[in-house]
């Protein structure tokens, strides 16, 4: 019963977080104790299932409340997962390899990542070994444990990998999982052979660096909520050198804008941006990443964020997608921009205390970016 509220709260978080009712079904009809009746089983799986179900519906009152509201905004998130997300992810690996090769490896660090990677692997062979080995195959408690972390983490893994937006906290229901089985692989796994391992000099060195590394890369990020955010900075820069004048923004005001409208939630507020053009101290102008629309209303400054920027230069760099129409047009107005304006500020926070080669190169995942995106004003050139 509880295994099902604790579902049902996990849908009602995130809709597909709910396919952990699997592992809690796993465990009510896959028992320890193979004596147990089917009818038992049967119960105690009605119990979850209705336990998730009511749970869902208690902390989603929008399912019965609003019934049509909510199959059409749900219809746009499933459509959403299928279409893709802009240019963001077009060009990508598909996601079950982008959110193991690139999602994990900016969460997690690449030492930690290897780490995963071997305990999973581990586990896996484990849990199919031949009975022959029973030094190496899996004890029947953990091999239930492991059925049933595997029941919601082989689905939920298989829906996010199908999807075409790929974002980085899709893996976040995940965690618990590979937490698990890290820590008993580190301990079961091992063995006899293991345990001298680790009392090695090279053993206790491989685990300290690691342990060190994945705690230096983890201050370097979180260090950056700390600091003053970048669209703030570019927000002072502009207030103190552009007031009264003429701003070029790709779009409305959203997440990576600096605060230059009180009305700043991107499509959410683009209604009441419109209406209330005049609360901000500035003449905005949206040019929609057209060359032409740039051309012709010659703002004094134009505004571009790494999420303006950075998907765009990634595209136009690689023969397979240049040509393409929706990365062709964004290229030809960020080719006008640098033709026409001069840069004259740039917000941008670096993570520390690792330097850049320790670090994951290339354009961060999309959410990883939130709290540090290069923002740059550039002014119109003279002529």
């Amino acid at each position: 019963a509880w295994g099902g509220v604790a579902a049902g709260l996990a849908a009602g978080t995130k809709y597909n977080a709910g396919l952990v009712l699997f592992a809690v079904l796993t465990a009510a009809l896959w028992p320890l104790d193979a004596s147990s009746p089917w009818r038992e089983r049967l119960a105690r799986a009605a119990t979850a299932l209705g336990g998730c179900l009511l749970t869902f519906l208690l902390v989603t009152p929008g399912v019965w409340l609003w019934p049509a509201e909510f199959r059409r905004d749900f219809g746009y998130e499933l459509a959403h997962t299928r279409t893709g997300h802009g240019l963001v992810f077009i060009g990508t690996a598909p996601g079950w390899v982008y959110h193991w090769t690139t999602s994990l490896l900016w969460s997690l660090g690449l030492p930690l990542l290897l780490v995963v990677s071997a305990a999973v692997v581990s586990a896996f062979v484990r849990a199919f070994a031949s009975r022959r080995s029973p030094a190496f195959a899996l004890p029947p408690k953990l091999l239930h444990a492991y059925g049933a972390l595997a029941a919601f983490a082989l689905p939920y893994y298989m829906v996010i990998g199908g999807a075409q937006v790929k974002f980085l906290r899709y893996m976040l229901p995940l965690l618990p999982v590979l937490v698990v089985v890290v820590a008993v692989e580190a301990v079961e796994a091992a063995g006899p052979w293991g345990r001298r391992l680790w009392r090695t000099v090279t053993g206790r060195s491989v685990a300290g660096g690691v342990a060190l590394y994945t705690a230096l890369y983890t201050l370097s990020f979180v260090g950056l909520f700390s600091a003053t955010p970048p669209q703030d900075q570019a927000g002072e820069w502009l207030r103190e050198n552009a007031t009264g004048g003429a701003i070029g923004l790709t779009t409305v005001p959203w997440f990576y804008s600096p605060p230059v409208s009180p009305y700043n939630g991107g499509p959410q507020t683009a209604r009441a941006f419109a209406t209330n053009a005049g609360d901000s101290p500035y003449r905005l102008i949206i040019l929609q990443s057209d060359a032409e629309r740039l051309r012709l209303t010659r703002p004094a400054y134009v505004v571009l964020s790494q999420f303006e920027t950075g998907d765009v230069a990634r595209l136009s760099a690689d023969p397979a997608t240049a040509s393409r129409p929706d990365v062709k047009g964004p290229a030809a107005f960020l080719a006008a921009v640098s033709r026409d304006y001069r840069p004259v500020f740039e917000a941008r926070n670096r993570p520390f205390p690792l330097p850049p080669w320790l670090r994951p190169s290339g354009l961060p995942p999309h959410d990883w970016l939130y709290p540090y995106p290069r923002i740059t004003v550039w002014k119109r050139a003279p002529g």
